[in-house]
């Protein structure tokens, strides 16, 4: 998978929680842009900041499954108007003990 950061657009704090860890390959937006599925990051402002590129089905659900984990919401309603498959925004949930 791909990853790239919108240009003039404000991260997200949770934003080096992600790049840790997931495995993601840093590029060019346009290059990310031609994934088969791309899921969009919200900032605060709720402007997508981060676009993530998977290029198999298999790795988007992957994909989609750990940020859900992480406590991210995401949302497919508007995906064929924002040409995302699904965008994740919230608070990541950054307890490593959830079993206690």
């Amino acid at each position: 998978m791909t990853t790239a950061l919108i240009s003039k657009v404000a991260t997200a704090a949770f934003d080096e929680i992600i790049m840790e860890r997931l495995l993601l390959k840093t590029t060019e937006v346009n290059t990310v842009k031609n994934a088969d599925f791309l899921i969009g990051l919200v900032n605060d402002k709720q402007e997508v900041y981060r676009v993530i590129g998977a290029y198999t089905k298999k790795q988007y659900d992957n994909a989609c499954e750990e940020l859900d984990d992480y406590g991210l919401d995401g949302d497919e309603s508007d995906r064929e108007a924002n040409g995302y498959n699904t965008i994740f925004g919230g608070t990541i949930n950054d307890d490593e003990d959830d079993d206690e």
